[in-house]
């Protein structure tokens, strides 16, 4: 990914005028300074010029190009600590999760407040009640097999969200319509029929608010 940063830094490293640089591009220095600022990217012509002024190669413009040329330099030894102190600070940023095992979406599973669960991580820290498993395709694209549903302890207040129910013994993960005196549970996945079922047979777990594939520790 281009770097407006980089761009920046070696201008003023060098002590030149954007209206200088741009010049030499065949630019004009407002043009010049849309990249400076990361409105826009110069094209691939223009990152040559660039790279041929300063006496650089090309990826001195990409944004992890100081890291890489870093590491490269690196002997052996350093570049094994540098790898476990990145490994530290990754997994210091990451939000442990405790995922239950048998909550599930897709042809409906029986969930248990009280079961076990699985540890997993994520870089975002998202409020929840509940984070269950999703199983099946019922929910796809949006709410895939192997992800995490985040959910909120809530009544049913929406029309249409996406809820963790219990119907019948079986949890499932759908979107729920009140139709009279009727629950309607609807698959995103048109190949799954609806389940038309009457207000006493369904139980709402919680609201889905997020959802999310875990991230490796």
């Amino acid at each position: 990914m281009f770097s407006h940063d980089n761009l920046k830094k070696i201008r003023l490293e060098y002590g030149y005028s954007q209206t200088k640089i741009a010049k030499y591009i065949g630019v004009t220095r407002s043009a010049y300074s849309s990249w400076e600022v990361g409105t826009y990217q110069p094209n691939s012509k223009n990152l040559k010029k660039l790279a041929e002024f300063y006496n650089v190669d090309i990826d001195y413009f990409e944004s992890d190009y100081e890291i890489v040329h870093k590491y490269l330099r690196l002997n052996e030894l350093n570049r094994y600590k540098l790898m476990n102190y990145a490994n530290e600070l990754y997994s210091s940023q990451l939000t442990l999760y405790r995922v239950h095992a048998e909550l599930s979406a897709g042809k409906g599973e029986w969930y248990d407040e009280n079961s076990g669960y699985d540890t997993v991580y994520f870089d975002k820290n998202i409020s929840h009640d509940i984070a269950s498993w999703i199983k099946g395709d019922s929910m796809e694209p949006k709410y895939r097999d192997g992800d995490v549903a985040l959910i909120k302890n809530t009544g049913f207040d929406f029309d249409g969200q996406v809820y963790a129910v219990v119907y019948r013994e079986n949890t499932y993960i759908k979107k729920v319509y009140l139709e009279s005196e009727k629950i309607r549970l609807v698959s995103i996945n048109k190949k799954y029929d609806d389940i038309l079922a009457s207000i006493d047979e369904v139980r709402v777990v919680g609201l889905v608010v997020d959802s999310f594939r875990p991230m490796e520790k």
